[in-house]
């Protein structure tokens, strides 16, 4: 899948967004790739992320108070601060040193 490019349909803006978002929506509403949106996850940098499986979902409302600059009013345990990371991408990262 070259190029995946985040999900533009018509739930572009916030106010049009569900209230639990996930990766591509996200993706969308920030402006940027699905793989940076991914990334930025991984890293914890997206606020109100929780993993469900394989399942990664935020809260729109959560997002929407980072961006405005205010407090976030999910509650982030150690569990949901970060994504746990690909088991293959650690295999990957090691092969290539």
């Amino acid at each position: 899948m070259p190029g995946r490019r985040a999900n533009t349909s018509s739930k572009s803006t916030f106010s049009e967004a569900p209230d639990v978002l996930n990766v591509p929506m996200m993706a969308g509403l920030l402006g940027i790739s699905v793989g940076s949106a991914y990334a930025a996850v991984a890293r914890g940098s997206i606020p109100g992320v929780v993993r469900i499986g394989r399942r990664i979902i935020a809260s729109k409302s959560a997002i929407r108070s980072w961006l405005d600059g205010g407090t976030v009013g999910v509650e982030e345990s150690s569990s949901t601060k970060r994504a746990p990371t690909d088991h293959n991408s650690r295999r990957r990262r090691e092969r290539r040193r």
